[in-house]
């Protein structure tokens, strides 16, 4: 894979485009920082739909980290030529950035991470399978983590509401 600064320069990019090393577009990455007109905007949406998020535990703690947030990437896919498995995926990329610098995920149609990389707000679909690692804030503020089965319901309505399945 290689990264092409799209917007910016290399110390200071705005975009960047990540593509496969036969030169197949992945996906650009967004940089916003609060000197952006658009950072206070996207703060302020991501706490809205935060309000009616799973567990709630999960979105209050998602909603007290953003008020310390310095930069939000964002990644935008371009193609499906990662999926080849050869190289990064998008998401591999935000992993590495998070893993760098710090930080939270958040990737459509799964939640949000906690800085362990642990799911603690829910935003799949009913048609998810397959194992997952989510965690759950305990009375005293601590990170309680499970390996769940993302079909089974009981553990779903369990992490809903703010529990680990038993």
């Amino acid at each position: 894979m290689r990264l092409e600064v799209e917007g910016g320069n290399d110390e200071a990019w705005d975009d960047i485009l990540a593509l496969t090393s036969d030169g197949r577009n992945i996906c650009t990455i967004e940089r916003n920082t609060p000197l952006d007109k658009i950072f206070d905007t996207e703060i302020a949406e991501i706490v809205e739909i935060l309000q009616t998020q799973l567990p709630a535990s999960g979105a209050n703690w998602v909603v007290e980290y953003l008020a310390e947030v310095k930069t939000i990437f964002a990644a935008r896919y371009l193609s499906a030529g990662f999926e080849d498995g050869d190289h990064a995926s998008p998401a591999d990329i935000l992993r590495a950035i998070a893993d760098e610098i710090g930080g939270i995920l958040q990737a459509d149609g799964e939640g949000y991470t906690n800085e362990d990389g642990y799911t603690v707000v829910w935003q799949f679909d009913d048609s998810v399978e397959g194992p997952w690692w989510v965690a759950i804030l305990d009375d005293a503020g601590a990170w309680q983590t499970a390996k769940i089965d993302l079909e089974n319901r009981q553990h779903r309505e369990a992490f809903l509401a703010g529990r680990l399945p038993a």
